[in-house]
């Protein structure tokens, strides 16, 4: 497995990944406005894309962003972490959010995320990561969400 710092040469794979999470997530509404998402975050300094291959294809991605107004507790977002289903336990997942951590880590910023609370999947891979749910809370379609901040 490779894991390379995406920039727009890789657009069109980043936009394939982005409509399949969005679409397995149940949010295709919102793979309309997709494309020009990852081209205004691919564009932002405070931004960062990795995308991991495996035996030369996308296996997966994952998208982080430093605050430019940091808060209290999280000043760097995980944005987004996908693994295609044909690449999933293979650990690639966390390999992408190691290397976003040394990002963070290098930048000297403390990450944070929020997910579905149904998103088991996402809070087990975190809480390997050292992630603890700090919050629970309704977003602003009801649904039930945590939050979930890196320990120091």
């Amino acid at each position: 497995m490779e894991i390379r710092l995406a920039d727009e040469a890789y657009f069109d794979e980043l936009c394939r990944m982005r409509k399949e999470l969005l679409i397995e997530r149940g949010q295709s509404e919102k793979v309309a406005t997709s494309d020009n998402n990852i081209k205004v975050y691919l564009s932002r300094d405070y931004s960062r894309f990795y995308i991991a291959f495996e035996d030369g294809k996308a296996a997966g991605y994952v998208h982080g962003t430093i605050d430019p107004e940091p808060q209290e507790h999280i000043q760097a977002y995980i944005q987004d972490v996908y693994v295609m289903k044909e690449y999933r336990r293979r650990g690639i997942g966390t390999k992408l959010l190691e290397k976003m951590h040394k990002h963070f880590k290098d930048n000297g910023v403390r990450p944070g995320m929020t997910t579905d609370k149904s998103n088991l999947c996402s809070i087990s891979l975190h809480r390997k990561q050292g992630y603890e749910i700090v919050k629970e809370s309704k977003d602003s379609n009801g649904k039930e969400v945590v939050y979930m901040v890196k320990e120091k």
